[in-house]
């Protein structure tokens, strides 16, 4: 169930590590490529590692979100998992625009709570997105890709909880421990 807290705007969040593998450059950049219209109707969420580590990539970072409207974005650090929870559940819409990924726990914890992803089609993310059923698959390094999904977004081109509840359904159905147990268990006996 949706938790609505930043009314009258989409809210897209990213939870990531922030290291140069996880793409968080290309976002920033799509978000400075909007329209105005996009730009005033968006919010942007980040959560996530405040680590020591990638200072250069830190700041590099910090230096491309000072040149964009401070109404844009907000940084919201390490979130424990409630914190976490409550904010997908605000949210409309998580992005993982990684360079590389195997398959992302935080894309997969966002579908459980009802998210449509926007992701980069690398590693093991076509696995679980499905273009434009449970999210959209963009090209990695793709900024322009970005902005697009997102602009479509924001002129409400798609049935967000629509795709949200897709992808809560896949996540429940393919990826919960109950049928991942039942799996591994269909193996053991086929073994046996």
């Amino acid at each position: 169930k949706k938790i609505k807290k930043f009314d009258k705007k989409f809210v897209f969040i990213w939870v990531r590590r922030l290291a140069p593998t996880k793409g968080i450059k290309y976002l920033v950049e799509a978000m400075g490529q909007l329209s105005v219209k996009a730009q005033s109707n968006s919010l942007f969420l980040f959560a996530g590692s405040d680590s020591d580590d990638y200072v250069w990539y830190k700041n590099e970072i910090n230096s491309k979100l000072q040149k964009l409207p401070t109404h844009l974005y907000k940084l919201l650090g390490n979130l424990n998992q409630e914190e976490l929870r409550d904010i997908f559940l605000s949210s409309d819409v998580t992005i993982i625009p990684s360079v590389m990924e195997a398959t992302s726990l935080a894309a997969m914890e966002a579908m459980s709570c009802g998210l449509p992803v926007i992701s980069t089609n690398v590693g093991g993310m076509p696995e679980i997105i499905t273009h434009n059923s449970t999210g959209w698959l963009v090209d990695s390094k793709n900024s322009n890709d970005i902005a697009s999904i997102i602009e479509r977004i924001v002129n409400e081109e798609y049935d967000l909880f629509k795709m949200g509840e897709s992808a809560n359904q896949y996540v429940n159905q393919k990826k919960s421990w109950k049928s991942i147990a039942t799996k591994v268990e269909k193996i053991y006996r086929d073994i046996l």
